[in-house]
């Protein structure tokens, strides 16, 4: 198993080298493809390797696709933000550790923090507002120990 997630890990750092080089060139469409092709490894990644590491790096790349990638129907603003929301409950609902899961609630926060101020140009962030606000509610002992 740590071979596999070593070998997406190492195929994720790929696609954002590419995606970096090509923006670089103006090359905004390739590049992406590139971001969305590191955004559904990472998916993988987090599957079999929940750490505070991937974690971090589901993060990073949420931003990166919010910063670069071409908006289309079927992938926009708002799929970015709410697949990532869903990543961070899958852990927070998950058999986790308490750090981990702390982690996580921290990062969907964040999350959420970017979908209300980009409410305007997404339309709505009630999905990820009120998913938040049920974490927290299911996850108020990880707040307490947080504070």
């Amino acid at each position: 198993m740590l071979e596999r997630t070593n070998i997406l890990i190492n195929q994720y750092n790929q696609y954002k080298l590419q995606a970096h080089s090509v923006f670089m060139y103006g090359q905004e469409k390739e590049a992406s493809s590139f971001y969305t092709l590191a955004f559904e490894t990472n998916r993988n990644i987090l599957i079999q390797d929940t750490s505070i590491e991937s974690i971090n790096r589901t993060l990073e790349i949420c931003l990166d696709c919010l910063d670069f990638c071409i908006c289309n129907e079927e992938k926009n603003t708002a799929y970015y933000l709410n697949t990532t929301g869903d990543m961070f409950s899958f852990i927070l609902e998950g058999f986790f550790s308490k750090r981990v899961k702390q982690d996580a609630l921290i990062a969907y926060s964040e999350i959420s923090l970017i979908s209300q101020s980009m409410e305007y140009c997404i339309g709505s962030s009630e999905y990820l507002q009120s998913q938040f606000k049920n974490l927290c509610y299911k996850n108020e002992g990880l707040l307490n120990n947080m504070c």
